[in-house]
């Protein structure tokens, strides 16, 4: 139907025009397309209330990571980042590492090898210039997804707060695969982050001298605030380790490093490093959609969690073994 002056007519209950819609009709006909600033305007507090309810106009539930409660805190780089309130808390939270929320693109992060030296000299001598290069990690969003199916009949009979815990297990699932995927040997593909353990020769301790040595690779990488993060099969190893007479794994420490035992981990693995050093970034936060019309024929409710994170070693402050 062709729109013009003669066939619009809009009116509300109280049989009054609303200026609003009638400036966008009269665009459409004068101009043939609404006006981008007023249809925002109009739209604006429907939107709101979407928001506050944290749906989409679809029924898509949003779930930033920042959380409604998101309050800025300090790091140890000194930048003012939010706090994750929607977000499973994990292992990576205890060991520190650098979350940056609700990207929109790619994140290009500077990074350099340290080491640079120091020397004395006198007035006027030129010094030796350090041979320091500065590098770029970019960081690119992978999606992560998790599909569930659930009887329909089953959900309506369930205690309301079912379904919540559903999409809480779908989040925590999610974060799972995240924290595991970090701490493999995966290598980077089109769909998946790089493990830190890819493309790593890993040093081989058997005795508390090889322990000795990974120490020092550590410290010639300049590395600081180290800790250890452990397979459960690596940690039973070590505590059999003994180092003048004492083990050299207890009291939840190595050696006197702080000590993190991860299921996450595989194998007989083990990493030593400053996990302030790892990027872990979200782009957009969690959308869950429940989807009540696909599956009805087979009486089911489909609920799907889409959400998109890439992670990366900003610096080389990792160094590997296996026990």
């Amino acid at each position: 139907m062709k729109v013009t002056k003669k066939n619009i007519f809009i009116m509300t209950k109280n049989n009054e025009r609303p200026d609003t819609l009638f400036g966008l009709t009269r665009d459409l006909v004068k101009y043939g397309k609404f006006d981008d600033g007023k249809l925002q305007r109009h739209n604006a507090p429907a939107l709101e209330e979407y928001r506050r309810a944290n749906i989409t106009p679809v029924g898509q539930i949003q779930l930033s990571l920042l959380g409604k409660r998101a309050h800025m805190g300090t790091t140890q780089d000194g930048i003012a980042r939010p706090d994750h309130a929607n977000r499973p808390v994990t292992i990576l939270d205890e060991l520190g590492v650098r979350y940056y929320g609700s990207l929109k693109s790619n994140l290009k992060y500077p990074s350099f090898k340290k080491g640079n030296t120091a020397e004395w000299s006198k007035d006027g001598v030129e010094v030796g210039t350090n041979d320091t290069t500065l590098n770029s990690v970019v960081l690119t969003p992978k999606r992560l997804a998790t599909v569930v199916l659930l009887s329909d009949e089953l959900m309506h009979m369930a205690d309301e707060t079912l379904e919540q815990d559903i999409k809480d297990d779908m989040m925590r699932a999610a974060f799972d695969r995240l924290q595991a995927t970090i701490f493999s040997d995966c290598p980077e593909t089109e769909t998946t982050p790089k493990g830190l353990l890819h493309g790593v020769t890993p040093l081989t301790v058997t005795d508390y001298d090889s322990l000795i040595k990974l120490e020092l690779q550590a410290a010639q990488k300049n590395i600081e605030n180290g800790v250890f993060v452990v397979s459960p099969i690596a940690a039973a190893k070590l505590r059999q380790i003994d180092a003048k007479g004492e083990r050299v794994f207890k009291d939840g420490m190595i050696d006197g490093f702080k000590t993190y035992v991860c299921n996450s981990v595989k194998g007989n693995s083990i990493i030593f490093g400053d996990f302030s050093d790892l990027a872990v970034c979200d782009y957009g936060g969690v959308d869950i959609l429940v989807d009540h019309i696909t599956h009805r024929k087979e009486g089911k409710i489909k609920f799907v969690l889409n959400t998109y994170f890439s992670f990366a070693a900003i610096n080389d402050s990792f160094v590997f073994a296996t026990v």
